[in-house]
């Protein structure tokens, strides 16, 4: 056999190992990956189904393009950015994000060609949220104007909510009608400099609780700032449950729009019920089915248990609305850094707060029906 056919075969053979260790794994995985995403979102429930309709589905993918995310600027000037800027090395001087370093500066918001008089403000507890040149920030719109129906949000990198698990979540919350936060992702510009991806997290005002089809009212959550103070402290930090428990126990109830609940007679009114709730509730006066919706509440724990989501159960990233109608408290979704690893369910939770609601066993037989219908 001459040189050249013995090359020839070779090539062949070569092409058909390819064929065979390549190629054909990657057509069968390729096929089964379109598979399950066309019958999960066309309907396709049958071979000769998929077949007739061939074209149709192809041309779904083939004229689709995938969506970017809207830009959206921070412009501050220098002096401005000095303040934000010296702010943020003493929190990572100090591992903790204080009260004083979160006082608000004045910036301009640019969102899809409109710009808008704003203030900002660093935001979070761990400085985990200010690492590199990705920080985080709570932002306000001034004048009345809002950004994508927003007046007051957040912007973190999505890393800090478990990418996006948290998007997920507030989606699934909304279906269940339990209050949640609208969430969505930006890209960033912060005087010019391209910081990527953000996610925009909706904070807690009147536009959130009209967005899920709700009367006015007050939103209250018990007051962190001395949780966090002592939090680093390596005594407490060596008995953190013992910690955890006094923090609760002496942490003052607040609500959110301060100002406009004190000036206006219904919505203090209101507040000093809801107060009175969740005083009552903390100090062992009232049950669980006394204060808050139960049902809405059993459901929120059992989506938090079956989604990883147990972080939004801790005591300093609860909130709640209180209902006008209902004279109960309702939780709000919030924090849940959701994905995480489910190896316990909320009924075998240390948190403090958690144990005061599950001493209830009105509570907690609503709770199992939630779990078991959830999870069917």
């Amino acid at each position: 056999m001459s040189v050249i056919n013995k090359f020839k075969l070779v090539n062949f053979f070569n092409i058909k190992i390819f064929i065979l260790i390549i190629l054909i794994p990657i057509v069968f995985l390729s096929g089964l990956y379109f598979g399950i995403k066309l019958y999960r979102e066309h309907g396709v429930n049958s071979f000769e189904n998929f077949i007739c309709n061939l074209d149709k589905y192809a041309g779904r993918y083939l004229n689709s393009t995938p969506k970017s995310a809207d830009m959206l600027e921070i412009s501050i000037s220098d002096q401005e950015h000095q303040k934000l800027k010296a702010y943020r090395n003493d929190a990572v001087k100090m591992g903790v994000v204080l009260k004083k370093h979160k006082k608000y500066i004045k910036a301009k918001i640019k969102y899809k060609n409109h710009t808008y008089d704003a203030e900002l403000r660093l935001k979070g507890d761990n400085v985990d949220h200010l690492e590199g040149d990705k920080w985080s920030y709570r932002v306000k719109i001034g004048n009345g104007e809002t950004v994508g129906g927003l007046r007051k949000f957040s912007l973190q990198t999505p890393k800090s909510r478990n990418f996006t698990y948290e998007w997920l979540y507030h989606k699934i919350l909304k279906k269940e009608d339990i209050i949640a936060l609208r969430y969505n992702f930006v890209n960033l510009k912060v005087n010019n400099q391209d910081v990527g991806i953000y996610a925009l997290e909706e904070h807690f005002d009147k536009l959130l609780i009209e967005n899920n089809k709700r009367r006015e009212g007050p939103i209250l959550k018990f007051n962190e700032d001395q949780y966090w103070e002592g939090f680093f402290n390596p005594f407490n930090q060596s008995n953190h449950i013992d910690y955890d428990k006094e923090s609760f126990n002496t942490a003052n109830i607040e609500v959110f729009q301060e100002n406009k609940t004190l000036k206006n007679k219904h919505l203090y009114d209101q507040f000093n019920i809801a107060n009175s709730l969740l005083y009552n509730f903390k100090s062992g006066k009232l049950n669980t089915n006394e204060v808050f919706d139960v049902k809405k509440l059993a459901t929120f724990f059992s989506l938090n248990d079956l989604l990883g989501a147990h972080h939004a159960n801790r005591w300093h990233n609860l909130r709640f609305y209180y209902n006008p109608i209902s004279s109960k408290l309702e939780p709000i979704g919030f924090d849940a850094n959701c994905g995480g690893e489910i190896n316990h369910l909320n009924i075998e939770n240390e948190d403090p707060f958690c144990n005061l609601i599950f001493k209830d066993s009105t509570f907690v037989k609503k709770y199992y029906n939630e779990l078991i219908r959830i999870s069917d």
